[in-house]
């Protein structure tokens, strides 16, 4: 039986980071689902009817609060990241988050480690199906 691999939602206006986040998560063993608003987020997760393990969202995002909050009473045991972009600071009416996370300035190996270490101390240490090669050999743009 094959193991089931966690499913994190991406919320983001900038598709460029989902993107980027996405294709990084797809390639280490987990599930992305991405939306480039809260609006795209509820149709995706009503036409798929799945249960997200992980919440990454944008904190800019008009909203984002009372999504999380709700999202959160649904799903049960949903963890979240909140990204914030370079020259952004934590919301003065921030929604409750398990972490913040500055969105990447550069992709390169550091930021791409730094950020699927957080996603693992999270979801766990098996919570991606393993790839069939090392992290460090990842190479997107």
């Amino acid at each position: 039986m094959p193991l089931k691999r966690s499913i994190i939602l991406i919320i983001d206006s900038d598709l460029g980071s989902v993107f980027w986040l996405g294709q990084l998560l797809d390639a280490t063993g987990y599930e992305s689902l991405p939306a480039k608003s809260l609006w795209d987020a509820k149709l995706l997760l009503a036409e798929l009817k799945v249960t997200i393990d992980l919440l990454i969202v944008s904190a800019s995002i008009p909203g984002v609060a009372a999504f999380t909050e709700s999202l959160r009473s649904s799903q049960g045991r949903l963890k979240t990241i909140g990204l914030l972009g370079d020259d952004e600071e934590m919301p003065e009416v921030e929604p409750h988050m398990d972490a913040w996370l500055q969105k990447p300035v550069l992709t390169d190996g550091v930021s791409k480690l730094d950020y699927l270490e957080l996603v693992n101390s999270l979801l766990g240490p098996n919570a991606g199906v393993k790839p069939a090669f090392p992290v460090a050999a990842l190479s997107f743009c």
